[in-house]
């Protein structure tokens, strides 16, 4: 009897960019954009979740009540989408916090956000 291996097919990967992947600046605030390899044939509902400690200040999601996570949707024919919140920073904040980015049907990516010091 001959057995056959079932190979999964992988789910495509969902990134995030922010800054274009350079350092922030602290006291700015910046739009998170998800990307997906190709076109959605419909609508993504997209979670950006920022976790971690900085050295020094805060860091979040909106600018007067800074939250861990912001959404947006890709649309049916795009590959990607803005932030509903930008990620803000306070002054005086320095360090570094993970943004993972995830949605249904794609495999959760994960990316280092710096605050560099002095800035």
């Amino acid at each position: 009897m001959c057995s056959a291996r079932v190979v999964q097919p992988t789910a495509p990967s969902i990134t995030a960019s922010i800054n274009g992947g350079a350092n922030l600046t602290a006291a700015a605030c910046y739009p998170v954009t998800a990307n997906i390899p190709a076109p959605a044939t419909s609508n993504v509902w997209v979670t950006f979740t920022a976790s971690g400690t900085l050295t020094m200040g805060s860091a979040g999601f909106g600018n007067a009540a800074p939250q861990a996570t912001t959404n947006c949707s890709i649309a049916s024919g795009t590959s990607s989408c803005i932030g509903i919140d930008q990620f803000c920073s306070s002054p005086g904040a320095a360090g570094q916090l993970s943004i993972a980015t995830s949605a249904s049907g794609y495999q959760t990516s994960s990316a280092t956000v710096t605050i560099a010091a002095g800035n």
